[in-house]
């Protein structure tokens, strides 16, 4: 396929023109590899976006690699991050059993170790020999920093607690999704939100987790709204038209906005939790 000779070796302008002219972004080649696979194994970060842009297939797995796995064994982290960021599949595996976070303990890429771990990669996943975690992978070849890293975090179990490596708005982004403020591994271990109390910077993520604990409120400066789960905020939008509709009444006269003050400060902070499903 001429696409996939355009991303192997890094042609961007000759693989834009093919997709232009409708060349199949999701076909393989004899031994089923898509051009995906061939822009990420080469890291070529402007083809990847390009692929991803077009819709090409995130997860076409061929003997169980995937372009993010190929990614991260040559330890491309632009372009990991790219895919993680379409929505590719973590954790997908190979035959073997290996997953993107096995490969990168494997060859000692830490930063794409930590990358992985912020969009929930499985640092406990076993390979086929029903013995191989990443952890086991990293000190078998020898690479200290990952090990180190690996351990001085076992105690984070969902993406929100690698706070420190997130940017605010992917911090507001998983906040908005649900995410867990208060996961823990075990009992008295590390949660998100105790990483955030603990944190010194107020411009951070860190801020956002504990804003995001506090009692439901829209008014600046302890605003929060936006920070609920999808559901949350629904509930609070049905909440507000009611307050308003309530406060309208008849027997209200004069008191309305007294009645609507109180139905925002007191009722409604009570009524919308994070966990309104």
């Amino acid at each position: 396929m001429l696409a996939d000779y355009a991303c192997q070796w890094g042609h961007s302008e000759v693989a834009e023109l093919l997709l232009a002219f409708g060349a199949g972004i999701n076909l393989g080649d004899n031994r089923g590899y898509k051009p995906l696979h061939f822009a990420s194994r080469y890291g070529h970060l402007t083809m990847a976006k390009a692929l991803i842009k077009a819709k090409a297939t995130l997860d076409p797995a061929v003997m169980g690699y995937t372009p993010l796995y190929f990614a991260c064994q040559r330890g491309h982290y632009a372009t990991a991050q790219a895919l993680l960021e379409a929505g590719a599949p973590v954790d997908s595996a190979s035959n073997l059993g290996a997953t993107p976070m096995h490969i990168s303990c494997r060859y000692g890429h830490l930063e794409l170790v930590k990358l992985l771990c912020t969009y929930g990669g499985d640092r406990e996943l076993l390979m086929m020999d029903g013995v191989s975690t990443p952890m086991l992978t990293a000190q078998q070849h020898g690479h200290v920093r990952v090990v180190n890293w690996l351990e001085s975090t076992r105690t984070f179990s969902t993406p929100l607690h690698y706070i420190s490596l997130m940017s605010v708005s992917r911090v507001r982004k998983l906040l908005r999704e649900g995410a867990n403020v208060h996961a823990c591994r075990n009992p008295g271990e590390d949660t998100p939100l105790s990483l955030a109390q603990n944190a010194k910077a107020h411009d951070s993520g860190a801020h956002l987790i504990c804003l995001a604990v506090q009692p439901w409120c829209l008014s600046p400066p302890l605003a929060n709204h936006s920070l609920f789960p999808k559901a949350a905020r629904e509930r609070a939008a049905e909440l507000l038209v009611l307050g308003h509709r309530l406060s309208r009444e008849g027997r209200f006269e004069g008191v309305s906005q007294v009645v609507f003050d109180l139905w925002m400060t007191v009722i409604l902070p009570l009524a919308i939790t994070r966990e309104i499903m």
